[in-house]
């Protein structure tokens, strides 16, 4: 299933969810997980941003990083998982391949073979964005995980000649609904942040920029939208994602 099935189940978890991530006085087992997670998750994001950049020194030390603050949560929940997971028959799995993905990125970065480490690393997401479908549970990161995964789907697409670019307008269209539903659902932690409403703002208006250069028809002007899309993502993802 779609990352898009995700935004429309779990909407009483979700609130549970957003409240603990966004720094809410929401207190308990369900919300200290994922609270944790989401702490885990920031090395883990640089990883990524590293591994794109190239960056061998900076992803060993963030994988270094993600690889212990996971551990350190296994060691809590591996047996014992929080609530919202607690009636998973998927749970080991999942751990499992995560700490299986981990392994590989370190040894595909030892190699320096980051394009390959990257790839791998996006397989923790799915994990994660899997097992949080599965259960119900909805929180801001599978909303930015969404966005990407459109996002990816637009720069690869071949656009070619007016049947393409009417096709492009379409998808420039989802793209801008998925940006307005991360507009909509914002933790109200974050939104006193300048940092992530500036970077919010850049990549929302990144895909409304696209979805204008579309019905515009102009095919230079299409390039350079379709260009700046990714660098406002992965600014806004690894400090929000």
């Amino acid at each position: 299933m779609s990352r898009f099935g995700i935004i429309v189940r779990g909407l009483m978890v979700a609130a549970v969810v957003a409240a603990a991530s966004s720094g809410g006085v929401v207190a308990g087992p369900f919300a200290d997980f994922e609270r944790a997670l989401a702490t885990a998750y920031g090395p883990y994001k640089a990883a990524l941003l590293q591994t794109n950049q190239k960056d061998k020194a900076g992803t060993e030390k963030s994988l270094a990083a993600f690889e212990a603050q996971w551990g350190q949560l296994m060691k809590t929940y591996r047996a014992a998982p929080p609530p919202q997971y607690a009636d998973d028959a998927g749970w080991p799995a999942t751990v499992a391949a995560v700490e299986k993905l981990i392994a590989s990125a370190k040894a595909e970065t030892e190699k320096g073979d980051l394009v390959k480490a990257h790839d791998v690393l996006e397989g923790v997401r799915d994990q994660l964005g899997n097992l949080r479908l599965r259960n119900g549970v909805v929180v801001f990161s599978d909303r930015v995980d969404a966005f990407h995964e459109h996002m990816e789907h637009v720069l690869v697409a071949k656009y070619a000649g007016a049947e393409g670019v009417a096709m492009l307008r379409e998808d420039a269209a989802v793209l801008v609904h998925l940006a307005g539903l991360l507009e909509k659902n914002a933790p109200a932690g974050f939104k006193s942040e300048a940092a992530f409403n500036e970077g919010l703002a850049a990549m929302v208006g990144a895909a409304k920029a696209l979805l204008a250069a579309a019905r515009s028809g102009d095919a230079e002007v299409i390039g350079k939208s379709l260009k700046a899309l990714k660098p406002a993502y992965a600014k806004f993802f690894v400090k929000n994602g």
